[in-house]
């Protein structure tokens, strides 16, 4: 995508209340808002987030935003082979970062 994001995208599929969204990365208030309102669980794979997206430190992932405001969330992998990472180192990196 050029230029800055839009999230009229991210907006039709939240209408449709989908059972999960994944690497959700790029969002704006409103999108948090409508996130949490709805109860959309996130699929996280954060060090896939980090190695191919836009995130210059991992504290920068807004999984810690929605963990302490109770939302469903999950951990994953994406491509243990190709990022060489297991759903252990993860969950590791999740306690390390935020002191669980």
């Amino acid at each position: 995508m050029d230029g800055e994001p839009t999230f009229t995208e991210t907006k039709e599929i939240l209408d449709f209340v989908p059972d999960r969204v994944g690497h959700f990365l790029y969002f704006n208030n409103d999108i948090y808002d409508e996130i949490i309102k709805k109860k959309v669980p996130i699929e996280t794979c954060p060090t896939s987030n980090f190695k191919c997206m836009e995130l210059n430190d991992m504290k920068d992932h807004p999984f810690k935003y929605f963990f302490y405001k109770n939302h469903p969330l999950n951990i994953n992998t994406d491509d243990t082979g190709v990022l060489d990472t297991q759903i252990i180192i993860e969950f590791i990196y999740k306690f390390m970062q935020y002191g669980f």
